[in-house]
């Protein structure tokens, strides 16, 4: 893909993370990066994955951050939560993958998905989507590890 994009004529790739949004007349019409850099555009497309004000959980500790030391977009957060727009958290930890069969669940709390389970695209809906599966949480300690 990246091959793709970078022999595609009349195609200029910038890379540096959008800080905030140019809007005139409730209407976004550009991006301002970290550097201070403007970009107009008829249209904006943010991409942010999980990174707006990225939270990291490790244990009881917990900092700022994205996926694998990746910084977060902690004032992209901020600017779309003064315009007003809703920004929402997601859980994106990646569970342990064990054998379900050598798990006593009747121990462990269990943790449901949101409900309604929500819908990325406006294009999308509920049924397109695979069924949602529960987490359970448990602990260890020193003689459990």
């Amino acid at each position: 893909m990246r091959t793709a994009l970078e022999n595609q004529p009349n195609l200029m790739i910038f890379q540096q993370a959008v800080e905030d949004l140019i809007v005139e007349n409730d209407r976004v019409v550009g991006a301002v990066t970290q550097m201070g850099l403007k970009f107009r555009a008829k249209a904006v497309v943010l991409t942010v994955g999980t990174f707006l004000d990225g939270k990291i959980h490790i244990g009881l500790d917990n900092y700022s951050g994205g996926r694998a030391g990746d910084p977060p977009s902690i004032p992209l957060s901020r600017r779309l939560r003064e315009l007003p727009l809703r920004v929402s958290r997601l859980k994106t930890g990646t569970p342990p993958r064990i054998d379900a069969r050598t798990i006593d669940f009747s121990v462990l709390a269990q943790q449901h998905g949101d409900n309604p389970m929500p819908v990325f695209s406006f294009m999308g809906n509920a049924s397109q989507h695979p069924q949602q599966v529960p987490c359970y949480i448990t602990h260890t300690n020193e003689k459990n590890p």
